[in-house]
């Protein structure tokens, strides 16, 4: 991750400070821009350094966590730009056609796009969903492909912020990863103060689950690993 907590919080050298369009604001735990040259430089300084300290020591990881609990909403002043080239291949550069299919009245791409809120229009708010999630693919592409570099073996997950809050920016990228990891909201099994092992043992090895409110009727179907009697 690029919070500072982590080696994402990286120190720059004196004078040396990446230009203000590396960096973005009000995305949860992304703090370098998926979309400048300069912030994507970044990533790609964060990851390798990070890949290349855990191979000078030795260490083999299991699996590489990108991104953990990502919230992608960017609406920096780039950001707001590709939107509105990415509305414009949308809707073949037919903003009549947007407005006509919306209900709305924007007039252009580059008037939608520096929208007060994304719920103000409910194909707007639909653009700017899959806008996020495409952006925010090409950010988990970007590590992948990094890591790669040093690592060719490497598995990647990406740990959710919960089942609810802005889940959908990251639904695509979990294409691209080799594992699966549930949400903070749902446990996880990357936070020491985790329950949910306990309930997976319950529910998939044991394989106890409920079928009426209160376990007043339920199913039985442990786990019998393949070729075991």
């Amino acid at each position: 991750t690029s919070a500072t907590w982590s080696h994402g919080g990286m120190t720059y050298l004196k004078g040396k400070k990446p230009d203000e369009s590396a960096f973005v604001k009000d995305c949860h735990f992304i703090y370098y821009s998926l979309i400048t040259p300069e912030g994507r430089d970044l990533w790609r300084d964060m990851w390798r350094s990070g890949a290349e300290e855990l191979k000078a020591n030795g260490a083999k990881p299991y699996v590489y966590e990108l991104f953990n609990e990502p919230r992608y909403d960017d609406k920096s002043p780039a950001a707001r730009g590709a939107f509105a080239a990415f509305l414009s291949e949308m809707w073949k550069g037919d903003a009549a056609a947007m407005d006509k299919a919306w209900e709305s009245s924007y007039g252009s791409f580059e008037a939608a796009s520096p929208f007060k809120s994304s719920n103000e229009c409910a194909g707007l708010g639909v653009a700017w969903a899959k806008f996020c999630e495409r952006v925010f693919e090409s950010g988990v592409r970007l590590g992948i492909e990094t890591i790669r570099e040093v690592d060719p073996s490497a598995k990647f997950c990406i740990q959710p912020l919960s089942h609810l809050w802005n889940f959908d920016s990251v639904m695509g990228a979990y294409e691209l990863c080799e594992i699966a990891m549930t949400p903070t909201g749902g446990g996880s099994l990357c936070h020491g103060w985790s329950a949910v092992p306990a309930w997976y043992t319950a529910r998939y090895i044991l394989g106890v689950r409920p079928t009426s409110p209160g376990y007043e009727t339920f199913e039985f179907d442990p786990y019998v690993p393949r070729g075991a009697k």
